[in-house]
């Protein structure tokens, strides 16, 4: 008889420690990895993305997902995933199916030239062509504060929201006792990425830096479960979208910033030789983005992009209907005080509404226009519409010369040539 209870205490034993480990759970947690890889036109901005998300703190093999994310300014958030754990590991043996692919994702060494399949539709989608060393703007620095975020110099008392892959916000405010500054390691067209260490734990009070000399904090927080269990704060690269007018510079500012480079622009098209174009295209032509010279021979207007002006043209004097010719000014002609307001050319009158050197920031609308030619190639638009984008108008109405200027990476560039403003022949 005892030793029929003894039998039963036994196996009742052994099933509720059964139970206990099939049940046992651990803490739950979360590592994302971001990493910029290369940017557009369009602002957007493609991040490979690496994620551990053990949301219920039991047991497995690997939750190991990585993946691809583009992002913009202006609400874009496209996140694929293109290899995860039922690629990487046996299911029943937890054993690596393909150990190679997984450390080459895992180390970031993705070859561009032959993408993915998931990354190659990507690819083409959003037409990246620049790597994030080009257009990283490293001269604009995201400043993350208590209660405050700066941005070039001018904050708002307001802290922007975080966001990371996997539907993971930022938590709340954190204790002013505890909170410290944060600067972005990456920054362009208002997509800041704030690149944090490996995963720390609650016990770690301070952390060490390891192979991520560039490092920045960002504090997370899981979402809840339906069962109400919370998830521990772990660190996690995140993104922050700045709204651009949030931080606008005052347009004052602007007009006394672009003052100098109108005169700068206008004296060297007066000189109109040689030396002049080459400093213009030197100093005033972006190397990438180059220019585009509108003009209008019948009904529509024509867009043509060039790197640079074509200075055979000043040399042998054969301009007629070039980007050159509609750009020259007059050795007498006196440069006038700036005039910021509008000007229109009347084909009636065969006048300008307001005459001399007018300045606005009213530019042509150069996507509108490209748009009226179905041949144009996706990147063209998307190079087009950043280059209008926050341009400003120039107008000699002397010399019937009007050029667009628009700040890129800190310096001002001239981003378009318009012959067609006072053009009457349609």
């Amino acid at each position: 008889m005892c030793m029929k209870i003894k039998t039963e205490w036994l196996l009742l034993i052994g099933l509720l420690l059964l139970n206990i480990n099939l049940f046992a759970t651990g803490s739950p947690y979360a590592n994302i990895k971001l990493k910029p890889i290369a940017t557009n036109y369009g602002g957007q901005v493609l991040f490979q993305t690496f994620s551990d998300v053990n949301r219920e703190g039991s047991y497995s093999c690997s939750s190991d997902k990585f993946g691809w994310l583009v992002v913009s300014a202006d609400g874009l958030w496209d996140e694929r995933v293109a290899y995860g754990n039922a690629e990487i590991f046996d299911k029943s043996s937890c054993e690596f199916r393909d150990k190679e692919k997984y450390e080459a994702y895992k180390n970031g060494k993705i070859n561009l030239k032959n993408p993915d399949a998931v990354l190659k539709k990507m690819l083409e989608e959003y037409q990246f062509n620049r790597t994030v060393e080009v257009s990283n703007e490293r001269f604009k620095v995201l400043e993350l504060k208590p209660k405050q975020s700066c941005l070039g110099g001018k904050c708002i008392e307001q802290v922007l929201p975080q966001k990371s892959i996997g539907g993971l916000l930022s938590t709340a405010l954190v204790p002013s006792k505890d909170a410290k500054s944060l600067r972005s390691s990456f920054y362009y067209e208002g997509v800041a990425l704030f690149r944090t260490p490996n995963y720390v734990d609650e016990e770690t009070t301070l952390y060490s830096k390891g192979d991520n000399k560039n490092g920045y904090e960002s504090l997370f927080n899981l979402p809840k479960q339906p069962r109400g269990r919370e998830f521990y704060e772990v660190y996690i690269d995140t993104v922050v979208f700045v709204d651009p007018f949030r931080f606008r510079v005052p347009k004052a500012k602007v007009k006394k910033e672009i003052e100098e480079v109108v005169y700068d622009v206008v004296k060297l098209l007066k000189n109109a030789d040689v030396q002049s174009f080459e400093t213009i295209n030197k100093k005033y032509i972006h190397p990438k983005y180059g220019f585009y010279f509108v003009q209008r021979p019948g009904v529509m207007d024509y867009f043509y992009h060039y790197k640079k002006f074509n200075i055979d043209n000043v040399i042998n004097k054969r301009r007629a209907y070039t980007a050159i010719d509609s750009i020259i000014g007059e050795k007498s002609y006196k440069i006038p005080k700036i005039a910021w307001k509008t000007t229109h050319y009347s084909c009636e009158n065969d006048t300008w509404s307001a005459k001399g050197l007018i300045v606005n920031d009213m530019g042509y609308n150069i996507p509108e226009g490209i748009y009226e030619f179905e041949h144009s190639p996706k990147e063209e638009k998307i190079r087009a519409k950043f280059l209008a984008k926050d341009s400003w108008s120039v107008t000699v109405t002397e010399w019937s010369v009007v050029f667009e200027l628009k700040k890129i990476e800190g310096r001002w560039y001239i981003v378009l040539v318009n012959s067609s403003e006072m053009d009457c022949s349609a």
